[in-house]
């Protein structure tokens, strides 16, 4: 059993969906590093006036530190969009999975949050440059990328499921990461 599993990915990609499943099937604790910062008091909005907010990092890493410390041999899985704080967690060779959903699918999922559209097309393009695989890979070594467009939570889960069962059953080896300026033909950011 994986004692810290990560769940990464832009905004969208259904982090938060397979996260809370995961931790349920595999009876694991679950961090929403989103929801523990708003929590503790660590985040505050954006100074440059983006339609976002920043996190103060700090605050965040001693809440996530204090919950795996006292996990108590339990597994842990973090449902986060920020791999690069975790770092501090790569002494437990974490099993990182990237979740990616094609930039088109990505834009119709924000816009029906109701998220502005500077921030859609900012999460977009992000996804489109595999922002959050490159900055998960610069960190840890077992990060595998999931292609969730189309897919259910179910089949998103088989595909984790097998790959903690065997890492190197898929493919043989660690993945590449998912290119989508390679597997497109054209890319529409509307």
């Amino acid at each position: 059993m994986e004692k810290i599993i990560i769940v990464t990915g832009t905004p969208g990609t259904g982090k938060t969906s397979v996260s809370k499943r995961l931790s349920k099937d595999l009876h694991c604790i679950y961090i929403n590093t989103s929801e523990l910062a708003l929590k503790h008091g660590a985040v505050h909005k954006d100074p440059t006036g983006r339609d976002t907010t920043v996190i103060k990092e700090e605050v965040l890493i001693r809440e996530i530190r204090q919950v795996v410390n006292n996990s108590l041999g339990k597994c842990v899985v973090i449902d986060s969009h920020y791999p690069g704080i975790l770092e501090f967690l790569k002494k437990y060779d974490p099993l990182v999975i990237v979740l990616r959903t094609i930039p088109e699918t990505l834009i119709e999922r924000l816009e029906e949050r109701g998220w502005g559209r500077n921030k859609v097309l900012e999460n977009a393009e992000a996804e489109l440059l595999g922002i959050v695989d490159q900055e998960a890979r610069s960190v840890f070594s077992r990060v595998y990328s999931i292609d969730t467009t189309g897919k259910s939570v179910d089949e998103t889960l088989k595909i984790i499921y097998r790959l903690i069962e065997d890492p190197y059953r898929i493919g043989g080896k660690l993945e590449e990461p998912i290119d989508w300026l390679e597997k497109l033909d054209y890319v529409v950011l509307r």
